[in-house]
């Protein structure tokens, strides 16, 4: 009896586990996305990215205080921040131009203290639905192979995120953003870029 007895409290707790296992209508749930995720490790390809002299037609020169005429490049990402919502980071991006007057190569390096808000839509199964919005304050530095001294200023940027996310910890996601440079009370210039990529979270 005893064995019996047994057995049967051992079928029951297994039969109790696999109902526990099953949603509202029969099958099988699957694990959601964990939401403790602290620390953010983000790298995308910049297939373009564009830069621009800031114009203004009331002034000599129609404003612009930056000759060299740089054209679209590529480039690469990375950004680290720590926080769950809101974070805060570090981000820094290497791209490559031609400048035209003289043929020249000029590398533009956009580097950034980063604060950004994010969240996703609830998700039953393991892939969800993610959207950063982020501000940034550094500087950027245009190193030119030739013809123009290296320039630079104080930057500012405004980038948005969509992304997806498995189980909360691999992402792939798409990115634009902006920014303008300058210094004293100037603007000099602004930017785009736009970067597809990856991330982890843990």
């Amino acid at each position: 009896m005893k064995r019996l007895a047994c057995l049967a409290l051992g079928a029951a707790l297994g039969l109790a586990s696999a109902a526990a296992d099953e949603d509202d209508g029969g099958r099988l749930s699957v694990p959601r996305p964990p939401n403790e995720s602290w620390v953010h490790l983000e790298v995308g390809y910049l297939p373009w990215v564009d830069v621009t002299a800031d114009k203004d037609y009331l002034e000599p020169r129609d404003g612009v205080l930056f000759d060299p005429r740089v054209g679209p490049g590529t480039g690469l990402l990375g950004r680290v921040s720590i926080g769950k919502e809101v974070s805060l980071g570090l981000s820094y991006q290497l791209s490559e131009h031609l400048e035209r007057t003289f043929d020249a190569r000029t590398r533009l390096h956009l580097g950034v203290l980063d604060l950004s808000i994010g969240g996703g839509i609830p998700a039953k199964g393991p892939v969800q639905l993610h959207g950063t919005l982020g501000v940034g304050v550094g500087a950027t530095v245009f190193d030119f192979e030739r013809g123009y001294h290296d320039t630079g200023g104080a930057a500012g940027t405004l980038r948005g995120k969509l992304g997806l996310r498995v189980y909360g910890r691999l992402e792939v996601f798409v990115e634009v953003g902006g920014f303008v440079w300058g210094w004293d009370d100037e603007a000099v210039g602004w930017g785009a870029w736009l970067a597809p990529g990856v991330g982890l979270h843990f």
